[in-house]
């Protein structure tokens, strides 16, 4: 399991998924919070006497043939804390490739901007921050590049006009998990999404 951040809609439930499913191991930034979502996950983790494994560097994982990069924030303090903070995972499955940049904020969009480590050109982007609009998001939509955008956002939210106009240039098709709940299927070469809309 991976653990961006600690905002609530992002550790939130962690703990009740660490109940459910057999997890082999927790990865998460380093540093705390004191949310009640984080301190619920943090209580779980001891009563299953697990220990998270906190990413200060680069980390490369294969899964069933899955190729994980987890990239750390590259500074100990940010003008938006826990959003920049956010581990950003970088998964490449045969020929097809998938960004989940977490809650990125302008900050740790130019440290990925301007980072070597992997390229920013990605199948699939999870748009960091649930779409909200920082001075460098139009350059790293560029840089990326995707086919596909998903929006993690309420139902009533619609996508800024710059951002959509950008994407639609790119000619990326853009999902809204407001509209419904979001499934990417993948071989390693064809693509396929479904999306289960809310009437």
């Amino acid at each position: 399991m991976i653990l961006t951040h600690f905002d609530k809609d992002h550790v939130g439930g962690a703990d009740w998924i660490l109940e459910a499913v057999d997890v082999a191991c927790v990865f998460q930034p380093d540093y705390e919070s004191d949310s009640k979502q984080y301190l619920e996950f943090l209580e779980t983790m001891k009563d299953k006497d697990m220990r998270a494994h906190l990413v200060v560097k680069t980390e490369r994982l294969n899964l069933d043939g899955v190729d994980l990069l987890i990239y750390p924030p590259q500074q100990s303090e940010y003008e938006t804390e826990d959003n920049d903070f956010s581990l950003v995972i970088s998964m490449t499955y045969g020929i097809r490739s998938f960004l989940f940049a977490g809650d990125c904020e302008e900050e740790r969009l130019e440290e990925l901007l301007s980072q070597a480590e992997f390229g920013l050109s990605h199948d699939v982007l999870k748009v960091p921050h649930h779409g909200s609009k920082e001075k460098n998001t139009l350059d790293f939509l560029n840089a990326v590049s995707p086919r596909i955008a998903v929006f993690t956002c309420p139902e009533n939210m619609k996508v800024e006009e710059d951002i959509y106009v950008t994407l639609e240039n790119l000619g990326t098709k853009i999902y809204l998990t407001g509209q419904g709940t979001i499934t990417c299927l993948c071989d390693g070469d064809i693509l396929q999404v479904i999306q289960e809309i809310i009437y």
